[in-house]
């Protein structure tokens, strides 16, 4: 254990955000029992698993999004934190947990109604990103709408195509055995760094180097499809990748009017109608099709901003080629600390409700189709 000087309300949520755990209250005073104190609150915001004691306000305002406890007058440590915190176990499945080590020799994890040995040595394995990379506010409200599409999937094994600086696959990664290919050797060495520690593969190169073409349960491709001149002949061949009955998922940027000079300068050839991604994965063989669109109202504001910012950088786009700009377009306007990335995590959160509400309106779009079982 620790113990930390004072800490400017600046430096807080930073440093909230690089831990596991945040302990709240567990005293049995009355006040302890009347309150909900701001540092759960705060805990929960930095997407930390929050463990604080089982009071009547607490649970109205936390039950299902915090560990509670009974409020005892002492804690010892060990006893509170083992059920949580030994590999493999409770918080593993949903989020990646701090590890807890036991000394060689000793006794499981006690529970909590064991007593515990306060001279109990635990260790916390830090080497590991605990966390995946923060994604930019657009990126934010599509992972919102493909977790879900993934969700309903449940695919045992993953291929992305074209994973960028590995925002999604580091996600993706703890949904199922995943495997990626990126061209962009820059891009490649950032996903790497970001997906491995996650248990997944990156492999540099595009979709023809994806080992063990044909059994993947589904294959991803997030704003990838615009990039690619033959979009039509890349479909029919991405669809193969997945087995028998597997699915394709896609993003892609929405409505071909709103094509301007953000799309120019990152490399688009183009933007979609539904009618026209529909199409297009028909063509290429796909069934059970399903669209829709996200980033509603949100999104409209974000491109706008983008294409203004695109403009005070059209002489880059008349220095570069389409590739060039491709390649270097999942680095672009990318949040770079966490601390942006909890704030961008944050402010997204009631658009992501609201465009749940007009699927059918957006700027962004969202497949998935299946390849046919025959």
């Amino acid at each position: 254990m620790t113990w930390l000087d004072w800490v400017p309300g600046v430096r807080l949520p930073d440093l909230v955000a690089g831990h596991d755990v945040s302990l709240g209250i567990f005293g049995t005073t009355d006040k302890a029992q009347r309150v909900v104190p701001t540092k759960v609150y705060q805990g929960l915001a930095a997407g930390c698993v929050v463990v604080t004691s089982d009071t009547a306000p607490q649970r109205a305002a936390l039950e299902g999004s915090a560990v509670l406890v009974p409020p005892v007058t002492r804690v010892p440590w060990p006893t509170l934190y083992a059920p949580w915190l030994t590999t493999g176990t409770g918080w593993q499945s949903s989020r990646r947990a701090a590890r807890c080590t036991l000394p060689s020799g000793s006794v499981p994890p006690p529970s909590f109604s064991s007593s515990a040995d306060p001279s109990t040595i635990w260790s916390m394995d830090t080497d590991e990103p605990d966390r995946p990379p923060p994604l930019a506010p657009r990126a934010a409200l599509r992972w919102a709408v493909v977790r879900s599409a993934v969700r309903r999937i449940a695919p045992s094994t993953i291929l992305e195509l074209g994973c960028g600086r590995g925002g999604f696959g580091a996600r993706l990664a703890r949904m199922g055995t995943y495997t990626a290919v990126e061209p962009d050797e820059t891009s490649w060495q950032a996903a790497h760094e970001w997906i491995t520690p996650a248990g997944g593969t990156v492999v540099h190169g595009d979709h023809l180097k994806a080992p063990d073409p044909g059994t993947y349960d589904m294959a991803c491709a997030f704003e990838v499809l615009e990039h690619l001149e033959d979009d039509a002949g890349a479909l029919e061949e991405w669809l193969p990748l997945v087995r028998p009955g597997g699915h394709l998922v896609l993003s892609v940027p929405a409505d071909p009017e709103r094509f301007g000079p953000w799309d120019e300068h990152v490399g688009h050839y183009r933007r979609y109608s539904s009618e026209q991604l529909g199409e297009r994965l028909a063509k290429a063989g796909a069934v059970d099709i399903t669209l829709r669109h996200y980033a509603w109202p949100l999104g409209y504001a974000l491109d706008g901003i983008r294409d203004r910012l695109a403009v005070r950088r059209s002489s880059e786009v008349a220095e570069s080629s389409v590739e060039e700009r491709t390649a270097g377009s999942g680095r672009v306007l990318q949040p770079g600390a966490r601390l942006t990335g909890l704030a961008v995590k944050v402010g997204i959160t009631p658009f992501t409700a609201l465009q749940s509400f007009s699927p059918r309106k957006g700027p962004g779009l969202v497949a998935v189709a299946r390849r046919p079982a025959a």
